[in-house]
């Protein structure tokens, strides 16, 4: 590196000025502009003091704090100096700046009430706008009132037609269900006579028994002894029985027979408590063996009872079911 050579003393001087004195080191001239600084190595390797460094700091505080000028307005050109400006020390409580006073060099235009929370005047010295009083209101719904406008508005549409076809689909559905319930699993039979008494009350000019039938079972088991069953109305019956309802006593292969006031079945006396005490037991008939796939129906009341002894057995095909509740009357309400 080249070293610059010192200045020449004159008449016996140090090097210097005429005088013999020390001239101060000049500090780096700043650019102008907002954003000039001054680099404290570029004072510092000038032999610049820590005084000379703060001063220039607060310099370049102040030019930082400038406003930038309104459009339109020039910045100065480069290497023209700023608009002089006092110093902010922040350690000085005299400084300007500490006590509420302004720094020089800034505008006119913004005032003391800005920092009051009030509205700055405009840089260039036109008031602003007055803000506009109108109090502003939005609305609020109370909670759920959205959705019950949209549930009213949506049912209020095209409700009639829709609710018609619901009632419709639904009565439709209803129908299509009790009847799948009458026709294959269960159904509801008066009893049109007083065969079964006193089992099941039924007679001419009174009020008879409602039973339920279930019409499921004997789709997957087998028909049993002493069952109460509802059937078809065989051919030698009253025509204006469509159904009968009577009681198991013989099955398929079985021989039935009755003497002494009593049923036998396969010379065995059968055991029959639900027998009509009035009618004192059973009038006899001749021994009848049930065919395959037939069943020997008998009523309860033995005494007045239309019965296989008068039109035979029952094919397994004319069984509609077996009793196994009495709904009506409510006093009577009982299993079978």
């Amino acid at each position: 590196m080249t070293r610059r050579p010192a200045a020449s003393p004159v008449d016996g001087q140090p090097a210097g000025t005429a005088d013999g004195t020390q001239p101060a080191a000049e500090p780096p001239k700043r650019t102008a502009g907002r954003h000039a600084l001054t680099d404290r190595s570029q004072v510092a390797g000038q032999g610049g003091t820590r005084a000379e460094y703060a001063g220039t700091r607060a310099e370049r505080i102040a030019v930082a704090e400038q406003p930038v000028p309104p459009t339109g307005q020039a910045m100065p050109p480069t290497g023209q100096a700023m608009p002089p400006t006092e110093a902010l020390d922040r350690n000085n409580p005299d400084s300007p700046g500490r006590n509420g006073a302004e720094p020089a060099g800034l505008p006119a235009a913004v005032d003391l009430a800005s920092r009051n929370g009030a509205a700055p005047a405009d840089l260039d010295g036109r008031a602003p706008a007055a803000p506009d009083s109108t109090p502003q209101f939005r609305t609020r719904q109370p909670a759920g009132v959205t959705g019950r406008r949209r549930h009213a508005a949506a049912a209020a549409g095209p409700s009639v037609l829709n609710r018609a076809v619901r009632w419709v689909i639904l009565l439709a559905v209803t129908a299509a269900a009790v009847f799948g319930l009458r026709q294959y699993v269960i159904a509801s039979y008066y009893i049109p006579s007083a065969s079964m008494e006193t089992t099941l009350h039924g007679c001419p000019g009174c009020q008879p028994d409602m039973v339920l039938v279930d019409k499921l079972s004997y789709r997957f088991k087998s028909i049993s002894r002493s069952d109460v069953v509802v059937f078809a109305r065989p051919p030698q019956a009253p025509p204006e029985d469509k159904q009968l309802i009577k009681r198991v006593i013989g099955l398929p292969g079985d021989v039935v027979s009755g003497h002494d006031g009593h049923v036998f079945v396969d010379n065995k006396e059968l055991v029959e408590p639900y027998v009509n005490p009035a009618c004192h037991g059973t009038a006899d008939f001749a021994p009848v063996r049930v065919p395959t796939g037939r069943y020997f129906v008998m009523g309860d009341n033995r005494c007045d009872s239309f019965d296989s002894r008068m039109f035979g057995t029952i094919p397994r095909s004319a069984m509609i079911g077996r009793a196994f509740a009495v709904i009506w009357p409510v006093h009577h309400l009982r299993w079978l």
